[in-house]
């Protein structure tokens, strides 16, 4: 007897085609390939009987999972390998901007920079955290000499102060810097900045935009797990409605 799939709903559909004996049923089956190839040609997914969806459509994992691809194991494999690929380098350029981020160079590497000051300032800062409302106060060393600027970042207000009047205009000093940041800050005789101490505030300020990338890096991975799973391992996570 001959079935009418047009009255099926596409899961009933795919799971039919998992369990039809092809051999014993030839013409049930052409039938049940031809209905499933025809809804996906007129996107007619659901077929027009709604009543075999009741049970699919309240589903809200389906709901939530739409989104990814369902690899066949004897399907396109350069596609798996293009998505695992694409996933994996996409991951490490994120995860090497990251790092490159946290990296502080190393003292030996910054140059040190013999020069006269022209002025020297404390710039006070006052920044509210969104979340508890709570005012945190940063303190920067700015140094001027000539129209070089120099900065040391989050030092004590103190320090800065004693830095500014024992180091007026015209008082010699050697800066260890990079793009303006200072590494560290000395006199002939003195030590005023160490590495030591501003390392960690030189890697707070650098950092400051990481979590962007984080979140970029958790959203590809939300976004693209279930794929890449399933380039790796076809078939992990399957839907109606994709085909490779």
């Amino acid at each position: 007897m001959k079935l009418d799939y047009t009255t099926y709903s596409l899961k009933d559909l795919l799971e039919t085609r998992r369990r039809i004996d092809a051999e014993r049923y030839p013409e049930n089956f052409d039938a049940l390939v031809n209905e499933i190839e025809r809804r996906r040609l007129c996107g007619n997914l659901h077929g027009s009987n709604t009543e075999h969806l009741s049970g699919f459509n309240d589903d809200d994992d389906d709901e939530a999972d739409t989104f990814f691809v369902d690899f066949k194991s004897n399907g396109h494999k350069k596609r798996r390998r293009f998505v695992i690929t694409a996933v994996l380098a996409a991951t490490l350029c994120i995860l090497a901007l990251i790092g490159n981020e946290y990296w502080v160079t190393s003292l030996e590497n910054v140059r040190q920079y013999n020069t006269t000051v022209s002025d020297m300032r404390c710039v006070v800062t006052d920044v509210e955290d969104e979340e508890t409302g709570n005012i945190r106060r940063y303190i920067d060393l700015e140094l001027s000499s000539g129209s070089d600027l120099f900065a040391a970042f989050d030092i004590n207000h103190r320090m800065c102060k004693t830095i500014k009047k024992e180091y007026p205009s015209g008082a010699q000093i050697n800066v260890w810097h990079q793009d303006g940041v200072i590494y560290q800050l000395k006199s002939d005789d003195r030590m005023l900045l160490s590495y030591r101490l501003l390392k960690p505030r030189i890697r707070a300020f650098q950092t400051q935009n990481t979590l962007y990338y984080i979140f970029g890096l958790l959203f590809i991975w939300l976004l693209c797990f279930k794929t890449f799973i399933n380039a790796v391992s076809p078939g992990t996570f399957t839907k109606d409605d994709t085909y490779y």
